[in-house]
């Protein structure tokens, strides 16, 4: 069955399934690590512009801890904000992003 949001992954009907897990083709999930990073660097500009308080969290510190990046097998970012933190993001992120991040 292939992922309607990311046409290169499938995910195979077996043990990983029920798990949730997702396997990546060759190379996709470093793209989308790198992908994911440009949207990290965009969101701590806009945080640190603002000066909105953020933390990274779960497994995004643990790769950046023990692997000096992601986890090999990570497929997203975890992020954390205060509530009046975040309100604020969301206040200014749509007018500074560049176009291309929804």
């Amino acid at each position: 069955m292939a992922c309607a949001f990311l046409p290169a992954c499938s995910i195979r009907a077996d043990a990983r399934l029920k798990r949730g897990l997702v396997q990546y083709e060759q190379n996709t999930l470093r793209r989308l690590q790198i992908a994911e990073l440009g949207i990290l660097e965009a969101i701590d500009r806009v945080c640190r512009e603002n000066g909105i308080m953020y933390f990274i969290d779960s497994g995004t510190v643990l790769g950046a801890r023990r692997h000096g990046g992601f986890i090999p097998w990570d497929d997203d970012i975890d992020l954390g904000m205060p509530r009046d933190d975040f309100e604020r993001f969301l206040e200014v992120a749509p007018r500074l992003w560049e176009s291309g991040f929804a």
